[in-house]
C-alpha cells in the first residue's frame, strides 16, 4: 500500500503532518499473519481509533 497518497482533512501541508506514520507500518506489519488467517471470514477485522485511514486501507 502507498501510504503517500493518504491525505489528511482537513488537507494542512507542513512537514510531519502526514496520514500514515511510522506506528501504522509497524501495526500493519506486526498484524500481518493475523490479518491474512482473518482474511477469509468476511468481518473479523475490527480497526479502532484510526484517524484518517491507513490502518483500515491497509488491513
Amino acid at each position: 500500500m502507498d501510504f503517500d497518497a493518504l491525505r489528511r482533512y482537513p488537507d494542512l501541508e507542513a512537514p510531519g503532518l502526514a496520514a500514515a506514520d511510522a506506528a501504522d507500518r509497524l501495526i500493519l506489519d506486526e498484524a500481518a499473519s493475523a490479518l491474512a488467517d482473518a482474511a477469509p471470514a468476511r468481518g473479523s477485522v475490527v480497526v479502532i481509533d484510526d484517524a484518517y485511514g491507513a490502518l483500515a486501507l491497509g488491513a
